[in-house]
């Protein structure tokens, strides 16, 4: 730090010093022998005159000491004005690389943000392209859902149209019969006639045939329409477009929506058991979650089929419910092919499968973990080759942010 500007000047005006220093030698000298002059002899006078030599000799030696003094202290000072114009050009260079820098911080925070939209976007299209294809894998599989009950109905149809023909010329003939008797009123052997051709008439028609199968068409029919109304509802469930927002939504309910659009993928190679416990209304992206539970049902379908081909043994996928404090947890177990351990790190990677060419893509488990991630959850599995996996997703009840309404009422 270089001394104040009045400091300076004190120190660069060496020959006002000099003079100062100079006239106080001379005036102690003169004031010296003036009284050796007035009050002593010569010894005196002799002391005084010495006196005064040292006097100014004294002073001469002050002035060179501060002399020498002055030049250290201006070469001090030429260091501190040297090192401060070096400080405040190296804070000048400092300053333009601290805004270079921040320009750069600025650019590449636009950019991450720039790609975490563009990452969003991408994740949201993945999802989508996901949810097509589940859509398209099991549509042919809706479609045979849909045409067993359908063929239950038509055939039902098919029997009654058939059935009300014989029911009506049954009802003619007792129409035609009874007119007879009323004419025939008193005349035993005709009346018997009458009654004898009524009873061909129904043995012919079959009518206690009808009586008893007509009733099960009819509950056929009813039945076939319940399913087709059952699976037309659960595929618009698993089909619901979310909002922006999370809501409220019954994950019991919206796991058996999904069993029943995955009916056909999984029928043929396992039973499935439900234990589901009386949940609280979860805040979620249900639509979401619909897909993860689709997509776990249809690996643990996959892996009962490929264990088959090695094992006969009859399959079962087992999905459990339960609240567990301000969570709820979703098992679903199979006793399929497992996972080898070298390879259970990876299958939450994008697009790896293990699975032969047709059966995935390696998306359905990396899409299953991002959505449970983004309802701040967690997915955890087990698994032992050749007895089988489980899944355990845990979910918050109130959703990822913990604003969810309170879930004052059970699910049903």
């Amino acid at each position: 730090m270089a001394p104040p500007v009045g400091e300076r000047r004190r120190m660069r005006s060496p020959r006002s010093f000099d003079l100062l220093l100079g006239l106080t030698a001379v005036s102690a000298g003169t004031v010296a022998l003036a009284l050796a002059h007035r009050f002593a002899g010569e010894a005196v006078q002799t002391a005084a005159v010495a006196g005064s030599l040292a006097l100014v000799l004294g002073a001469l030696a002050a002035r060179v000491v501060a002399r020498s003094s002055e030049r250290k202290l201006r070469k001090t000072v030429a260091d501190l004005v040297a090192v401060e114009d070096e400080l405040a050009r190296a804070n000048r260079e400092l300053e333009s690389r601290v805004g270079l820098l921040t320009a750069e911080l600025t650019d590449a925070n636009r950019q991450f943000r720039a790609e975490l939209t563009h990452r969003s976007q991408i994740e949201v299209e993945l999802r989508q392209a996901q949810k097509l294809e589940s859509v398209g894998q099991l549509a042919s599989g809706i479609a045979h859902e849909i045409n067993t009950p359908v063929q239950f109905v038509s055939d039902s149809c098919s029997f009654l149209e058939t059935s009300t023909e014989d029911l009506i010329a049954v009802i003619a003939a007792y129409r035609v019969g009874l007119a007879g008797l009323a004419e025939l009123a008193g005349e035993p052997a005709a009346v018997a006639q009458v009654i004898a051709r009524l009873r061909e008439v129904e043995a012919e028609r079959d009518v206690g045939y009808l009586s008893e199968q007509i009733p099960l068409a009819v509950a056929r029919s009813l039945q076939g329409l319940a399913r087709v109304s059952t699976i037309v509802q659960a595929m618009k469930e698993f089909a619901y477009k979310d909002h922006a927002e999370q809501a409220p939504a019954d994950l019991n309910r919206a796991i058996l929506s999904t069993l029943t659009v995955a009916r056909n993928e999984y029928k043929y190679v396992a039973d499935v058991k439900t234990e589901l416990a009386d949940l609280p209304m979860v805040t979620c992206h249900v639509g979401e979650l619909n897909q993860v539970f689709l997509n776990m049902v249809i690996n643990s379908a996959h892996a009962i089929a490929s264990a088959k081909t090695e094992q006969d043994r009859a399959g079962m996928i087992v999905i459990r419910t339960r609240p567990r404090g301000a969570n709820v947890e979703i098992e679903i177990e199979d006793n399929g092919c497992g996972i080898a351990a070298s390879t259970l790190d990876k299958i939450f990677d994008p697009f790896f499968t293990t699975k032969e060419i047709g059966k995935g893509t390696g998306q359905g488990l990396a899409i299953a973990r991002a959505v449970v991630d983004k309802h701040a959850g967690k997915i955890e599995v087990t698994s032992r080759v050749g007895y089988g996996t489980t899944f355990a997703i845990t979910l918050p009840v109130l959703g990822r942010d913990g604003t969810g309404p309170s879930p004052t009422a059970l699910a049903s």
